[in-house]
């Protein structure tokens, strides 16, 4: 579903996730411009749950969500951000951190589309 088609901002509504490939095409005065932009929808929101230090002293998290491949990033500052592990999950997985000695450390995941 798209809203404003004509307009310069439009948002795009996908009801099933999957991988979509989204083409952008715009005519302005004879110039044609085309985008193409793979776009993959999770069909339910990702969500971390369970975190704690393990015996060792390791930060260790759970998360839940589509299946599929997940990268785990850590920063020390939100700017530079370096890879944890690749986890393939089937819905549901554990990431330990094997470098979480540090006074603060912030985490993301993000789907990795093949």
């Amino acid at each position: 579903m798209f809203s404003n088609p004509d307009g310069l901002n439009t948002t795009v509504q996908m009801d099933v996730g999957g991988s979509y490939v989204l083409e952008i095409s715009r005519t302005d005065g004879g110039l044609v411009s085309r985008d193409r932009v793979r776009v993959n929808v999770l069909s339910s929101p990702l969500r971390i749950g369970q975190a704690q230090l393990t015996p060792n002293r390791r930060f260790q998290f759970q998360f839940n969500s589509d299946p599929g491949l997940y990268v785990i990033e850590a920063s020390t500052d939100f700017q530079q951000w370096t890879v944890v592990t690749n986890i393939l999950s089937q819905g549901q997985a554990t990431v330990t951190d094997p470098d979480s000695n540090r006074a603060q450390r912030f985490y993301r995941v993000r789907f990795a589309p093949n």
